[in-house]
């Protein structure tokens, strides 16, 4: 883990940013926890960049995060300790946090970095190929798709133990809503239908 950024997350954890710290209480090596799990910086950095205050005053935490060296990968736990740090910087409900998702991950498909991966033409299509996108993008957690009626899927996310929490979970499932509709589908919905420490089933639907 980064020195520096270790240094200011470790720094302020204090009342505002009281679900980061309960996020990473549950980890058993806190913000070290599963250095197998990354995500694409790439990625990374778009989502947090995309954060409420990001290009006026960026909140220390989120300001430490993008001056880390470019490394191919960052650690997943970083990215989902810095989304609570952006919801609570923000003041956003959980709710607010699973629509600035959605956002935010409907203009992360349409930027360069992922607009060729995520060139579907048809809902079907995005969900024969979703399992190889996540692996593209991620690595040490593994998604699943499987069709579920002519307009429905269910997507199956396997993890360590509580990489996600349920506030990440939510957020997660507003993504792959934003997914879909970016295959030429129409409302969306994803739902959470049952989750463990380990995994989670979310159930989609569309028009």
């Amino acid at each position: 883990m980064d020195a520096t950024f270790g240094t200011v997350l470790e720094g302020e954890l204090g009342s505002r940013y009281g679900r980061v710290a309960g996020y990473l209480s549950e980890l058993d090596e806190g913000l070290a926890s599963y250095p197998e799990c990354v995500v694409h910086s790439g990625v990374a950095r778009f989502v947090l960049a995309a954060a409420p205050e990001a290009r006026s005053e960026p909140p220390p935490l989120v300001e430490a995060l993008l001056d880390r060296p470019r490394d191919p990968w960052t650690p997943e736990v970083v990215v989902q300790a810095m989304v609570l740090a952006i919801a609570a910087r923000a003041g956003m409900s959980n709710a607010r946090l699973a629509a600035w998702s959605r956002a935010t991950s409907a203009e992360l498909f349409r930027a360069p970095l992922l607009r060729t991966p995520m060139a579907f033409d048809s809902p079907e299509a995005l969900l024969e190929r979703a399992g190889l996108r996540w692996h593209g993008m991620r690595r040490g957690t593994e998604l699943s798709v499987e069709g579920d009626g002519p307009r429905g899927a269910v997507f199956l996310l396997r993890f360590p133990p509580r990489l996600f929490a349920p506030t990440h979970l939510h957020a997660l499932a507003e993504g792959f809503a934003a997914a879909i509709e970016h295959a030429r589908a129409r409302a969306a919905i994803v739902e959470i239908a049952r989750a463990s420490a380990t995994s989670a089933a979310f159930v989609a639907r569309w028009s």
